[in-house]
């Protein structure tokens, strides 16, 4: 009878990195500048920034494939910069799938397992089970050309998972995927790495996949750690201007600072006061963040705030953008009444829902 991939009851993959540097010959700048960074065994923890940030020079270090030019890292406390990268008990999934096109699925899934030198009826056993927990079963004998897109980041994926590694690296491997595909195969991901428990750092540039994948998400933008946080802190208390203008929507107002309420700061926006939370550094001015769907809009010749420039229409929600007098304000309204759309130049009234706007300490709002 062939059973599925059970969970490792070890507890393993404490990743450690202190003080971790890397900078390339003729660089201006560090490409990873002095990372430290805690990861507990069975989390998942997505790397996530532009292009350029650092996320995949951190990935390659922990792999091996790069060596760091100062700093630590260790898992389990093992010194891995010590360890070469075959000796690393690490398995990662590419963004290439990187399988070997002149063996079939199940030689594929059973490489790594023949390197170690495994008898070769542990192989296929091992083999079946991986196959049968990622609905490859029957596939064993195809070749990767014969295999969708989905089919072969499965198959990958089957290849790292059947070593039980204490680490998992993902380096963007959903990115080649359609919408649709991509979105089924990062729960699928998710669930396998509950179920077995396997610590997995996963490097993207998109954000939907950091959300719904992470236990926590390293922010990154030049060489550094912006923030590192549940996906519902990082959203909804940016640490900086940077992050909240890369993750999710967002607009900004720069605001003083009229009273505070405990942890509550009072701030004024289209002419009108709101208690919102704070972050703890903000002083007596403040850049207030506002994200789309914490702002109400309602047309209003009277008492307007702005003028709506653009509406788009999804389904589920509509979005708005509004000309004010303290610049361009994102709307976005959920589960709109088609009767009710408000159409380009229509004069609107702004109104904030305090949950959902945040103040940061004064600074400049622009990704890099």
């Amino acid at each position: 009878m062939t059973t599925t991939l059970k969970p490792d009851t070890a507890v393993r993959g404490a990743l450690e990195l202190k003080s971790l540097v890397k900078r390339y010959d003729g660089a201006d700048e560090n490409a990873v500048d002095g990372i430290d960074l805690d990861i507990l065994p069975g989390e998942f923890i997505t790397l996530l920034g532009p292009s350029g940030c650092g996320k995949t020079t951190t990935l390659r270090m922990i792999a091996g494939f790069e060596e760091p030019t100062a700093g630590s890292i260790d898992l389990d406390g093992a010194d891995l910069v010590r360890m070469r990268p075959n000796k690393r008990p690490i398995a990662m999934v590419f963004q290439n799938y990187a399988l070997f096109p002149h063996m079939t699925v199940a030689q594929n899934v059973g490489y790594g397992l023949r390197m170690q030198k495994w008898k070769p009826s542990a192989i296929n056993e091992a083999v079946e089970v991986a196959l049968a927990s990622m609905n490859l079963t029957g596939m064993q004998d195809r070749s990767p050309h014969q295999l969708s897109g989905g089919q072969q980041q499965r198959v990958a994926l089957a290849r790292a998972m059947v070593l039980r590694p204490s680490l998992m690296l993902f380096d963007e491997p959903l990115s080649n995927l359609d919408a649709k595909l991509r979105d089924h195969m990062r729960t699928e991901i998710r669930q396998l790495q509950q179920r077995l428990g396997i610590t997995s750092i996963y490097v993207t540039h998109d954000q939907a996949e950091a959300m719904s994948l992470s236990d926590r998400i390293v922010v990154m933008s030049k060489g550094r750690i912006e923030q590192l946080d549940t996906p519902a802190e990082v959203y909804n208390s940016p640490a900086t201007s940077f992050v909240a203008d890369f993750i999710g929507r967002a607009s900004f107002l720069r605001t003083p600072v009229l009273g505070e309420e405990g942890d509550l700061r009072r701030v004024k926006a289209f002419g009108r006061e709101y208690l919102v939370r704070s972050h703890p550094d903000v002083g007596r001015d403040g850049l207030l963040v506002l994200r789309p769907e914490g702002v109400a809009v309602e047309a209003s010749e009277s008492e307007a705030d702005g003028t709506v420039v653009s509406a788009m229409y999804f389904g589920p929600n509509v979005e708005y953008e509004v000309d004010t007098a303290e610049g361009k304000i994102l709307v976005s309204v959920a589960n709109p009444d088609p009767r009710d759309l408000l159409e380009v130049a229509t004069r609107v009234k702004l109104s904030l829902t305090n949950n959902k706007a945040y103040l940061l300490p004064d600074q400049p709002a622009s990704a890099s």
